[in-house]
């Protein structure tokens, strides 16, 4: 579908019903004594207007100024007041910054928009209206239901400040929380505007630097939904804002979804736009096209500051952009698509869609069998996403991401018969089959203790094999990976890795471990155009190789074991579940004393092994065995085979231990 992109129209002060006039600087008291700075434009007239309140730390009269012109000039030559603040600690304002939507943040808000109907120019009348910070903010104020205040615009808003903002997506932390905070600091660190305040601004802006805070220290602090999250996110009880609410968005931006939250959880007079843009102001939207949004926010504020009928709520209450499929681009001038209107959300006319995850497939039946699925993400993964908060700048888009699809679990559909229309956003919903992972957060909260972040580090190096040879037989789907998985599916990966890492001494290992394989005379890696590698095994008697997913379970399974003994990097704690199983009994000693000889030498600092062979115990002295045994109440028991009768000086004498447990010597 073609999309026409209209020029933008340059408007000057004769095309509106007011001129206006603009203070540079004018400063606002709190009670405390603050005095914060403000930048005000003034519609030409002798009556008192309604006035619009932004309230953002991104510095009046020059971090914005370029964007704040246009705007709000455009806004006081439609007949209102409009009051720029820069928030305590920010810009030329008195006070320290030291967080993001303090409730020191919002009592200076409450007494700005006091301040402001109280004012002769005003005739009690408050809007308050921002994007970003400044749409946050602005909910978060009408949460606290000031008297003045009487509508709200939020553009590119979360209301939830955990599960939908910068820091933490689902719990997950996002890469934008450290860039976030950079910029914060740099934003915070420029000096104050000497024209401003001639007398005390350096004084200030060294104490501004001396107790900034590290940002990122502050969100990472709290990596669970806790209170410092709660505070501020809307959602929490949306009832607690009766005034109406005009929300916007674009695609392009990360803040879609509380769009729609919000337009379901509100229960005042409300609409909302959601377009193709980035995390811009929509007149100014790109992708294209964009949308008038200076003339409908004004058609908003005539509606609840001055009373005005108008057609501001006729129509649907969420006009939706739904994009036309697009070759991905990282950038996109113009989003091809039409505009959709829905008479509320949730909408009668979106019927939502389950699917059900199966192995490696996503399909509308139910799976019913029990599956787990082991991820091991390289960290480069998700390069070529695009970012997750576009900011309306080239090269923020998606580009081809067949390279994260490669480097990724992927659930597939069947090929769709014909297209169908998205609207809205997805659900997944997983099950976590180890929760103690979740503790292991928790402790990353406390890792400026040496203490804890040796113990953190010593959890997260546990390893549980339990080695399956038909996962061992999936076909290479992801990147390298430097440790084996708890089944054996990656297998190659881990090959790849090692042949990537060091070619020579993985091809030593290679040669190691095929003269402990029966009737395997040479293992060698083979490596595809497209960078992915499968091993080739040479059988005696056989005239071709196998590659690995033909062979047995038993070769397999001892590959695995050995590939596993050659791992670099030592492991804190290995365990090791009953390796007896699909293997035969005369290769369970070698194996027992290979494992033997890996402590301490380069695999594991302690290896623990469950098992019911005693042709694996055989390998073992005593003092390497325990045993345990359950009893009549139900709890087991743990006893070093040492310490049976008998067992010590039978095993010196030359008894094999296996043999010993066979006769019930012990255990």
């Amino acid at each position: 579908m073609s999309v026409e992109v209209k020029e933008k129209k340059v408007l000057k002060k004769e095309d509106f019903p007011y001129d206006w006039t603009v203070e540079e600087n004018h400063w606002i008291p709190l009670s405390d004594g603050t005095k914060l700075s403000s930048r005000i434009w003034y519609p030409k007239t002798d009556e008192p207007v309604p006035a619009v309140l932004e309230y953002i730390p991104y510095r009046k009269r020059d971090g914005m100024r370029g964007r704040d012109e246009p705007m709000h000039g455009f806004f006081a030559g439609n007949g209102y007041v409009v009051v720029r603040v820069d928030m305590r600690g920010t810009g030329e304002s008195d006070g320290l910054l030291k967080d993001e939507y303090l409730k020191q943040e919002q009592d200076d808000a409450l007494e700005v928009i006091d301040w402001i109907s109280k004012q002769p120019w005003c005739d009690g009348n408050v809007g308050m209206m921002g994007k970003s910070w400044g749409g946050f903010n602005s909910l978060q104020v009408a949460a606290r239901r000031p008297p003045a205040l009487r509508a709200v615009i939020c553009v590119g808003f979360t209301d939830d400040r955990y599960n939908q903002d910068i820091h933490y997506k689902g719990g997950c932390l996002l890469n934008d929380n450290f860039w976030w905070g950079a910029i914060m600091l740099a934003y915070q660190c420029r000096a104050i505007d000497c024209e401003i305040k001639p007398e005390t601004w350096r004084e200030e802006w060294l104490e501004r630097l001396e107790d900034m805070p590290l940002w990122a220290e502050n969100w990472l602090q709290h990596q669970t939904r806790d209170e410092y999250w709660k505070h501020g996110s809307v959602c929490e009880d949306y009832a607690d804002i009766q005034v109406p609410v005009f929300a916007i968005d674009g695609w392009s931006d990360s803040y879609t979804n509380t769009v729609l939250t919000l337009m379901n959880g509100l229960d005042v007079p409300r609409k909302a736009d959601i377009g193709p843009w980035a995390h811009v102001f929509a007149h100014d939207g790109y992708p294209a096209p964009a949308m008038n949004f200076l003339g409908e926010a004004t058609k908003w504020w005539d509606k609840w500051l001055k009373g005005k009928d108008n057609d501001t709520l006729d129509g649907p209450m969420v006009d939706v952009w739904v994009e036309d499929s697009m070759l991905p681009e990282a950038i996109h001038d113009v989003s091809e698509g039409r505009w959709v209107g829905l008479e509320n959300w949730p909408s009668k006319d979106v019927n939502d869609k389950v699917f059900s995850l199966t192995y490696g497939k996503l399909t509308e039946e139910e799976n019913t069998k029990e599956e787990v699925v082991d991820l091991c993400t390289p960290l480069n993964h998700g390069l070529l996403a695009g970012e997750w908060m576009g900011a309306g700048v080239p090269g923020e888009n998606a580009c081809d991401q067949q390279l994260d699809d490669g480097l990724s679990m992927v659930f597939d559909s069947d090929v769709l018969e014909e297209d169908f229309d998205i609207v809205g956003y997805p659900k997944v919903e997983v099950e976590l089959t180890d929760i103690r992972k979740l503790g292991i957060v928790t402790l990353g909260a406390m890792k400026q203790y040496e203490r804890i972040e040796r113990f953190l580090n010593f959890l997260k190096s546990w390893y549980l094999c339990y080695f399956s040879p038909d996962a061992a037989r999936t076909l290479q789907t992801a990147a390298p990976q430097p440790y084996l998985n708890r089944t054996g599916s990656n297998i190659n990966n881990v090959a790849q890795y090692m042949y990537r890492e060091n070619k020579k001494e993985f091809m030593k290992v290679l040669k190691d471990i095929q003269t402990k394989l029966p009737g395997i005379e040479k293992i060698e890696p083979v490596k595809f155009e497209n960078g992915q590698m499968m091993l080739k095994f040479w059988e005696q008697g056989f005239q071709n190789a196998f590659y690995s997913p033909k062979m047995s379970d038993g070769t397999l399974k001892l590959f695995a074991y050995y590939l596993l003994l050659h791992e670099s990097n030592p492991r804190q704690l290995v365990f090791i579940e009953e390796p007896e199983k699909g293997l035969y009994h005369q290769y369970l000693k070698l194996l027992a004393d290979e494992m033997i000889k890996s402590v301490g030498t380069g695999f594991s600092k302690q290896l623990f092994v469950t098992t019911h062979s005693p042709f694996f115990v055989n390998a073992l002295n005593p003092e390497n065995v325990w045993v345990l045994t359950k009893g009549e109440d139900g709890f087991s028991t743990v006893r070093r085979a040492s310490e049976y009768e008998f067992v010590k000086e039978l095993s010196e004498e030359g008894v094999p231990l296996g043999d010993m447990w066979y006769s019930k010597y012990f255990g």
